[in-house]
């Protein structure tokens, strides 16, 4: 909201009029966000936490005992110990 308002103070002598105030404001706020959203750096995930089979956009397991497991818990379960349920 600040660079917005420092927008149109920067630029006020430039305004022509030929729309409401309002909507000179909302279009140099709208560009201020635009701007901030192509400036913004992506977040890269660090490489090396995470298995090369592990999925980051699946859903979290599910804790209720009902639900079966995937395939590779029921692998870590036999390799610790933990008894599958269901």
């Amino acid at each position: 909201m600040q660079e917005t308002y420092l927008r149109a103070w920067r630029a006020f002598e430039r305004f022509e009029g030929r729309s409401s105030v309002r909507s000179w404001l909302y279009r140099i706020a709208t560009n201020a966000c635009l701007t901030a959203l192509d400036h913004a750096s992506r977040r890269v995930l660090p490489s090396g936490l995470m298995n090369p089979c592990d999925n980051p956009y699946a859903p979290p397991p599910s804790a209720d005992p009902r639900c079966p497991m995937d395939p590779a818990d029921s692998r870590r379960a036999r390799r610790t110990g933990v008894a599958e349920s269901g």
